[in-house]
């Protein structure tokens, strides 16, 4: 399985991981198998996330998506079980600055 997003698409969806990349993630937990993101709460930044989730169910139907709000922040929860598990790493490297990237044990 491959992301089928195309050269042209992709200039639009850099500026949507742009836009959210740059609300300040505040932390990133990176497991076996699930990446997740901790956001400040924003309605927004929410709307991005889902228009985000919605894009990438498109192009790369292998990653499974949870957004959840609680206690003021937005936590986004991704799988890829029937996809590479490089693309778990990709999707952080595009939203995530290496400093708040944690390794779960």
């Amino acid at each position: 399985m491959a992301c089928s997003l195309q050269p042209d698409e992709w200039v639009e969806r850099k500026k949507l991981i742009n836009r959210i990349a740059s609300s300040g993630v505040e932390e990133v937990n990176l497991g076996e198998e699930v990446l997740t993101f901790t956001f400040p709460a924003d309605p927004g930044l929410r709307a991005s996330l889902e228009e985000l989730i919605r894009l990438e169910n498109v192009c790369c139907p292998f990653f499974e998506f949870d957004l959840a709000e609680h206690e003021g922040s937005l936590t986004l929860a991704v799988q890829a079980p029937n996809g590479p598990a490089t693309a778990l790493n990709a999707l952080r490297d595009m939203l995530a600055s290496p400093a708040v990237v944690k390794k779960s044990r």
